[in-house]
């Protein structure tokens, strides 16, 4: 099933890097077991799955999916809660989740993969691949620096769903697209020193997403589709997640004065590469 692939993904199989560049290894797969062929305790798990109950009893969550996986055996795998308040679908183990941040895991070993096959350097200047950070503070930003967050950037939510984004015009002819948000977030330049400082930032991934699509010429979902989805079995996984049902998709929910509502409310006009992922 789709879930597990993407715990086997998840789990630290993502160098498995067939078809974007130098061979592959085939995936394993999980399957299905009791926590006692694991020597796992099934009265504590049941005690863990219990605490996600109670919060969606509690209403401080919506829904969860829960997986526990050791040893290649799936020992508990449930789905607690709603999928859609408005239409009141319970959440499923075949339900569609967003992945959220975890999206940034699949880009960072996309970009390590690069520097795997010598088509880019962790040490490489970000101005010798995008516009805009030939200067200031973001001509010493280098690849490494947006892998661990030391770029200098400060903590942006950016959800490229607000005026922030560049739309189409004779300034940003390339717009919206992941790479003129790179080429205005070099402009714009860190606060900080590079290096300086860890802090957790979405421009830096924003860049790190452009800069996939620039040394391998190809749309972000494209590069890693073919990386690791496709290899690793995932088939249900991907960011094109506007184009599928939407009553398999888990809605994304965010407590506002007291009351669940949709968020973000319209659909990004473009492959991110800081959240996004479906599975």
């Amino acid at each position: 099933m789709n879930p597990l692939r993407a715990a086997l993904l998840l789990g630290g199989c993502l160098w498995l890097g067939a078809g974007c560049g130098r061979g592959g290894v085939d995936a394993a797969t999980l399957r299905y077991g009791q926590p006692q062929d694991v020597g796992m305790s099934a009265e504590r798990l049941a005690h863990a799955v219990n605490i996600y109950r109670a919060a969606v009893k509690e209403d401080r969550v919506v829904g969860v999916q829960v997986l526990v996986a050791r040893r290649g055996v799936v020992v508990v795998h449930e789905g607690i809660g709603l999928r859609d308040l408005g239409h009141g679908l319970p959440m499923e183990t075949s339900t569609h989740v967003r992945m959220a941040s975890i999206t940034k895991t699949v880009v960072a070993s996309g970009v390590l993969k690069l520097a795997e096959d010598g088509l880019l350097s962790l040490d490489d200047p970000i101005s010798k691949y995008i516009r805009g950070f030939d200067q200031g503070r973001s001509a010493r930003i280098r690849v490494r620096h947006l892998l661990t967050h030391t770029a200098g950037y400060e903590y942006t939510y950016y959800n490229f769903v607000d005026d922030r984004v560049a739309t189409e015009s004779n300034e940003w002819y390339d717009a919206p697209s992941l790479s003129m948000e790179a080429y205005r977030i070099g402009l714009s330049g860190p606060r900080f020193e590079p290096g300086g400082s860890s802090i957790y930032s979405n421009f830096g991934y924003t860049v790190l997403g452009a800069l996939i699509e620039i040394v391998s010429g190809r749309r972000l979902n494209e590069f890693l589709q073919q990386c690791f989805y496709d290899p690793l079995g995932m088939e249900q996984t991907s960011h094109e997640i506007y184009g599928k049902d939407p009553s398999l998709i888990a809605v994304n929910y965010q407590r506002i004065d007291g009351e669940w509502q949709v968020f973000p409310p319209e659909a990004p006009p473009f492959i991110r590469s800081t959240g996004g992922l479906v599975t």
